[in-house]
């Protein structure tokens, strides 16, 4: 139990410090809807790196994480992602700032941000690393099926929709993860290394807030550890010099 929480303590802590720096020189991206791998106004999206910078959080890095079939899909680099808004948009092709944090930010009922699901991240995890089984997801070239279900269970576990169209499995494969759809709603809370992308326009305006993977919490940790261990060493070298 401590290990767990100290982990979640340090991804918190990472995600924060990489959002305090990130004001400095913002990390941008454009996004995109390739047909065969979105429906309607809901992902997949292509989230293509423009500027890694490096003050902010590194895309680039993160691009480690994902498999071959949602990763430089089209740009490169780039990688697959889904929203977490219904009511938010954006535009293709268009210079967006962007932040990493473990909440949705929005300017509505929830101003102050919405954590991101068990669900949602699971999902997610499961889903860019390629591993969500066949009859749950298709990676083939036209998975525009496969990505409405998808997207449309990401939605439904944040609140943004009430109901599933038929034909969508993957409430199930959530039960037999987690027991219940209402277990998978709880806050992820750093369980599973997914975070938000938060977007914002040039002007500062939100915009559909994005899914991203994040390194694992065991490399958090020894990052974690890095960090206090040089703030110790520099104060025990500062005191030696008074």
């Amino acid at each position: 139990m401590k290990k767990l929480f100290l982990g979640k303590v340090i991804f918190f802590g990472i995600l924060m410090m990489l959002m305090a720096v990130s004001g400095a020189m913002a990390d941008q991206i454009k996004l995109y809807q390739q047909s065969l791998y979105s429906y309607g106004v809901g992902g997949e999206f292509t989230a293509r790196v423009v500027i890694d910078s490096t003050t902010g959080p590194d895309l680039n890095s993160n691009l480690a994480y994902y498999a071959n079939a949602t990763s430089n899909i089209g740009y490169d680099p780039s990688f697959q992602t889904f929203c977490l808004e219904y009511r938010e948009y954006f535009n293709t092709d268009t210079l967006y700032n962007v932040t990493i944090s473990d909440r949705a930010i929005n300017g509505g009922v929830n101003p102050g941000g919405d954590p991101i699901s068990l669900g949602t991240a699971w999902l997610y995890q499961q889903f860019a690393t390629g591993t969500l089984t066949l009859d749950n997801y298709d990676y083939v070239p036209d998975r525009s099926t496969s990505a409405r279900y998808l997207q449309e269970i990401i939605w439904y576990l944040e609140g943004e929709i009430c109901d599933l169209s038929g034909g969508n499995n993957f409430d199930e494969l959530l039960k037999t993860k987690f027991g219940s759809l209402g277990a998978a709603s709880v806050d992820n809370n750093g369980t599973y290394s997914v975070a938000v992308l938060n977007i914002y326009g040039l002007n500062g305006c939100l915009r559909q807030d994005q899914l991203v993977l994040v390194p694992e919490p065991s490399t958090l940790l020894l990052l974690g550890a890095g960090l206090i261990g040089f703030g110790i060493f520099g104060r025990k070298k500062f005191r030696r010099k008074k």
